[in-house]
């Protein structure tokens, strides 16, 4: 009990079907019982991209934080990092750069 209350309250950002997401619990499974699960999911930001800046090589294996928001900060750092700051599901992201330009959807 006292290890479940102890993973219930650790974050990590880490890779969830190709892209990134934030999870709650510990980057660890034990005879295929995970100890964690996705919190927030960012399908717009694909893992092999933030993986190829050596900052986020560990991705796979987990960057943990203390907090949902440091790993909040993480991924939004992500954004900023790789260029892809156009929104996500993580709540309001502060932005220390010009918006870009809304693009074109190519309809009427």
């Amino acid at each position: 009990v006292g290890f479940r209350v102890y993973a219930d309250r650790q974050w990590y950002v880490g890779e969830n079907e190709g892209h990134v997401a934030v999870y709650q619990g510990i980057p660890a499974q034990l005879w295929g019982i995970r100890f964690s699960h996705v919190a927030v999911d960012f399908p717009e930001l694909p893992a092999a991209t933030v993986e190829q800046l050596p900052l986020y090589s560990d991705l796979t294996e987990g960057i943990t934080s203390d907090t949902r928001e440091g790993a909040l900060a993480i991924v939004q750092q992500m954004k900023v990092d790789t260029g892809n700051v156009s929104g996500g599901t993580g709540g309001p992201t502060p932005s220390t750069s010009p918006t870009p330009s809304p693009k074109s959807s190519g309809g009427g």
